[in-house]
């Protein structure tokens, strides 16, 4: 039986790194994704004395980019038993003080 795969967006920190490592000490394999491709590829570096760990840095601001990438994932690495959706942005400014272009920017990140 093969091992359990997981998808984890906003991998490079925080809570998506903690997550990550954690289902990768459970010996499930992680497929990590960020923005930040030198932090990401580290984390697959550590990750790897655990369970096989995939790098792919992708921007999910980028909506034309994210479906494509998802299903060659799935191509690549099978079927996706584990997905935590954990990418996030903000914006460390009062919400009125937003511009349309950085809540557009936000909000894809968040719903796409």
């Amino acid at each position: 039986m093969p091992q359990p795969l997981a998808i984890v967006t906003g991998a490079s920190s925080g809570i998506g790194h903690a997550v990550a490592t954690l289902l990768a000490s459970r010996r499930y394999r992680t497929i990590l994704i960020a923005r930040r491709a030198e932090r990401l590829r580290q984390l697959a570096s550590e990750l790897a004395s655990h369970a096989p760990s995939v790098a792919v840095p992708l921007d999910l601001s980028d909506t034309d980019a994210v479906a494509p990438a998802a299903a060659a994932l799935v191509a690549e690495h099978g079927p996706v038993d584990v997905l935590v959706n954990n990418a996030g942005r903000g914006l460390l400014k009062p919400f009125l003080d937003q511009s349309p272009e950085e809540l557009d920017w936000m909000m894809r990140v968040h719903y796409f």
